[in-house]
């Protein structure tokens, strides 16, 4: 009996390992086929049969149909921004990072296409790029409009790190927690309608409030960027890191801060302090407390080694049992998933649509729809 075959275009099939970030024996390894035949689907000198199609579309995290395309779309694959990640130096997103970031850019896209559908008024980032780190973040943080006051009432850094990303999604910037592992931080996507951060779930929730910030400093400047732990010496990382700093710790509230700490003798201890006041990561007081002119640079260098472990600290890298539905409100976050929910209602979405996009079966759309309402 002869096996149906699939006609795969074999530059498709190239063009999405190479975004996938997997090379030919990668993906040999990985659908359990030889690297030749592997080879040999690209090239088209053999067509794969419907199983080994599937499968290979499973491991290169895209439906089928897309294999089948005639060439490769122009507009799907992620920039190179978005592709490298950059800080103390630069590499490319593991497979697994960029299968995130490509699931974040579809969803993004998705909501710019509900935000426009909807009529909604569209987020007014101030473009402060070219500005001083302490200006910048002075504008930016008029923007968010959370005083000083109200920042230090706040009970712990979790309290902070949701209140900092509700502000921000009631201003039309969608901020998503995913899970990274130990490479990056987290990233940007500019977008003049739909504009998206990403912060790592392994850090803890003071260091994902700095990365909001910092990532929020790249989409004021216009900005994507896929950021890695260490800024190192990079321009445009350092800048965002101050930036960010400079909009989680207003300059009047440091000076108020350091004078109520004058038995405070140790630097280190006075970051620690800030840290615990302002309920930001350590690396952030740091800055800001360098910026103030309490400190010298040598602080920062000694906290920003140890932050890989300090930023880990009470971090959960995995979704702790959480069902699916609760997984993806807390990856997604209620606003986003509220505007899609809105747009299936007013049948601009299909139930399709929505079991595509955010990866769950129907039973789970309804529990996921009972959860928007109830909290």
């Amino acid at each position: 009996m002869t096996l149906k075959t699939v006609p795969i275009t074999g530059s498709v099939a190239a063009w999405a390992m190479e975004q996938a970030g997997l090379s030919i024996d990668q993906v040999a390894d990985r659908s359990n086929y030889p690297v030749e035949t592997v080879r040999a689907w690209i090239s088209e000198e053999v067509r794969p049969t419907v199983g080994q199609a599937k499968r290979l579309a499973e491991v290169l995290h895209r439906p089928l149909s897309v294999l089948l395309l005639p060439a490769p779309p122009e507009s799907f694959g992620l920039p190179d921004a978005l592709r490298r990640a950059s800080g103390a130096g630069q590499r490319n997103l593991a497979p697994e990072e960029l299968r995130l970031t490509r699931r974040a850019r579809r969803l993004q896209r998705l909501l710019r296409w509900v935000v426009t559908r909807q009529a909604i008024e569209p987020p007014d980032i101030p473009q402060v790029s070219g500005l001083e780190p302490s200006e910048a973040g002075t504008i930016l943080r008029d923007w968010v409009g959370v005083s000083a006051e109200t920042q230090l009432t706040w009970n712990d850094a979790k309290q902070a790190f949701e209140t900092w990303r509700a502000t921000l999604e009631s201003l039309g910037v969608f901020v998503f927690q995913l899970q990274l592992g130990k490479g990056i931080r987290g990233f940007s996507m500019f977008d003049d309608l739909a504009p998206l951060i990403a912060v790592n779930t392994a850090e803890n929730y003071q260091a994902r409030s700095f990365t909001i910030f910092h990532e929020l400093a790249h989409l004021g400047s216009r900005t994507d960027s896929a950021c890695l732990e260490s800024t190192g010496t990079r321009r445009l990382e350092r800048w965002c890191e101050e930036t960010a700093s400079a909009t989680l710790m207003p300059l009047t509230a440091i000076h108020d801060f350091v004078r109520s700490q004058a038995s405070v003798s140790e630097d280190v201890d006075l970051v620690k302090k800030a840290a615990s006041t302002f309920k930001v990561s350590l690396r952030a007081a740091a800055v800001a407390l360098i910026r103030g002119g309490y400190l010298d640079q040598s602080v920062y260098e000694d906290i920003e080694e140890s932050a890989p472990i300090t930023d880990r600290l009470k971090g959960f890298g995995r979704g702790r049992g959480q069902r699916a539905p609760e997984r993806r409100k807390a990856e997604v976050g209620p606003r986003p998933l509220r505007l899609v929910f809105k747009a299936f209602e007013s049948h601009l979405l299909t139930e399709r649509d929505l079991r595509d996009y955010l990866r769950l079966d129907g039973a789970e759309l309804d529990e996921l729809a009972r959860q928007l309402e109830s909290a």
